[in-house]
């Protein structure tokens, strides 16, 4: 994992991770409240599916240790 941010979209706060394996990122908004905690550095197993125009959309994430 390569970042932890917030972006702010008018009254809203939105809680994301990047998630980069060297050539790809993409980010995933963790929702409201995460089901677990994630640090910058954690080596995750992500599931991805390939979108409407290639874009790849995360499925799900695990922390991988």
């Amino acid at each position: 994992m390569k970042a932890i941010g917030k972006r702010r979209v008018r009254y809203d706060l939105f809680e994301y991770i990047l998630i980069s394996n060297g050539d790809y990122a993409t980010s995933l908004n963790l929702g409201e409240t995460p089901k677990t905690t994630y640090s910058v550095g954690d080596k995750l197993e992500v599931t991805l599916k390939t979108g409407l125009w290639g874009y790849y959309i995360v499925e799900d994430v695990v922390n991988g240790g």
